[in-house]
C-alpha cells in the first residue's frame, strides 16, 4: 500500500491499459498517481519515462530515465 492507503498498482494497471489503448495523456496521470504514492519503484518511474517518449516529452523521459539509474 502507498502512503495514502492506496494500491500504487492499480495505478499502474489502470496506466498500463491506457497506454496499449493509445491514452498516453491519461496513462501518464495514473503512472503518476502510482508514484507519488510509490516513488522509489523503478517499474512506475521507466513506465511514466515511457509514455513521455510517448507524449513527446524527450526532456521529461529523459530526466525520469536518469532518476532511476
Amino acid at each position: 500500500m502507498g502512503k495514502e492507503g492506496l494500491d500504487p498498482s492499480l495505478f499502474m494497471v489502470a496506466g498500463q491499459a491506457h497506454l496499449q489503448n493509445g491514452d498516453a495523456k491519461t496513462a501518464e496521470e495514473y503512472f503518476a498517481k502510482a508514484l507519488r504514492l510509490d516513488p522509489s519503484n523503478a517499474r512506475t518511474q521507466t513506465a511514466l519515462a515511457v509514455t513521455h517518449l510517448a507524449v513527446g516529452e524527450t526532456t521529461s523521459a529523459l530526466d525520469e530515465l536518469q532518476n532511476i539509474a
